[in-house]
């Protein structure tokens, strides 16, 4: 009980100590010239989302900021060896550190956070929380793609600081697993590094900032696209070439390819809503969409040639006789209408032929159904490898 009190009382003494520093609110610049080195640690903790369509990355990370001030340093011998010490956010001087890519706020420092000061003078300013940031998405080899996203630190004015950045591998993304089709590529994921840029301003003139990147990259799971969405859409293609082998007299063709029309469509609706908006390159998803789309329609567009075909050919008697289109119209009309006229007019005209045409029409007729099944059926199989070569 002794220790807990002799604790307390030093806690509080060393807290009243830094407390009466009359320059612990200023930043620890003594010198004219001399600059501030401050240094910036971040740690992924758990991959939230990514909006693709709205372009938004959201994550669980832990920031740090760290820096020297000599007047916030103490012998921990006079303290009760107390060597660490946690002060109100309002006590101390806190850099202002903007977040360049926020989407729902401005600063990193914003929300709740930790003061840490050690005896040696060293002040340690520590969060966990969410971070929305804006994330570039290319959707080029879409669902087979990778993304870079981060956080972005930015000093907006010329500031004596020099930012150091480090990137710490935290062993707490399996605590904080996350059903979620992305994952950190590679080893540690996280790469951190510090760049000047500068601009000119109308009214201030040249001016130069520091950019302080935390950099993710993430790669998507696949396998679901690849089960749910490619493989569906590539076995409606082969589909599609098969309709050339069922019999014109079947009458099912073209309900046969609307359905697998309809199909497409679907797929199409789906693919719309979950590609981002702005995407600065055309997925190779999309391009593939599009051909199965065009292949589909150009297999009614054959579908119906050859139906033409075949009903021309039909006009043609199994002696290879034509049929006149007057003996046509007067088959379908009903007989007693034509009573009362003349006897001549129920009689179809026919021209002979050769007998040997039937057989050979026939013959042409499964040769350009057979012609069309294998060019279309090597374009649904080709294509696809084409795309995956570009990958």
């Amino acid at each position: 009980m002794c220790n807990v009190t002799s604790y307390r009382s030093n806690h509080n003494r060393l807290k009243e100590y830094l407390k009466n520093k009359p320059l612990i609110m200023d930043p620890p610049i003594y010198e004219v010239g001399t600059r501030l080195s401050i240094s910036l640690l971040f740690g992924l903790v758990a991959i939230l989302d990514i909006d693709e369509v709205k372009q938004v990355y959201t994550f669980i990370a832990y920031f740090e900021a760290s820096w020297k001030d000599p007047e916030v340093s103490w012998n921990a011998t006079e303290f009760g060896n107390i060597s660490e010490i946690q002060l109100d956010r309002n006590s101390v001087w806190t850099p202002t550190l903007f977040i360049g890519n926020g989407v729902d706020r401005l600063r990193v420092f914003d929300g709740l956070f930790d003061y840490r000061v050690e005896s040696p003078g060293y002040i340690i300013v520590s969060t966990t929380d969410i971070f929305k940031v804006t994330c570039s998405i290319n959707a080029y080899r879409y669902p087979f793609d990778s993304q870079t996203c981060g956080l972005r630190i930015v000093i907006p004015f010329q500031e004596p600081w020099d930012f150091h950045a480090m990137s710490l591998d935290l062993p707490l993304q399996e605590l904080f697993a996350t059903d979620n089709e992305w994952y950190l590529h590679g080893k540690s994921g996280v790469e951190a590094r510090v760049w000047n840029s500068s601009g000119n301003a109308r009214v201030t003139g040249p001016y130069t900032f520091q950019v302080a990147d935390f950099m993710m990259t993430l790669k998507r799971k696949y396998v679901f696209y690849i089960v749910t969405t490619i493989f569906p859409l590539f076995l409606l293609s082969i589909l599609a070439s098969f309709v050339f082998l069922l019999p014109a007299s079947s009458g099912d063709k073209m309900s046969y390819l609307i359905s697998i029309f309809v199909s497409h469509t679907v797929f199409l609706n789906y693919v719309n809503e979950s590609m981002p908006r702005t995407s600065n390159s055309l997925s190779l998803f999309e391009l593939y969409l599009s051909f199965v789309l065009s292949h589909c329609c150009l297999a009614i567009l054959a579908t119906l040639l050859v139906l033409r075909a075949y009903t021309n050919w039909q006009h043609h008697d199994q002696s290879g006789n034509r049929v006149s289109s007057l003996s046509e119209l007067t088959n379908i009309l009903k007989p007693e209408l034509f009573k009362v006229h003349n006897s001549s007019l129920m009689k179809p005209s026919v021209k002979k032929g050769n007998t040997s045409k039937g057989p050979r029409r026939t013959r042409c007729y499964m040769t350009l159904g057979a012609i069309f099944f294998v060019l279309f059926l090597t374009s649904a199989v080709v294509f696809p490898v084409i795309l995956v070569v570009y990958l």
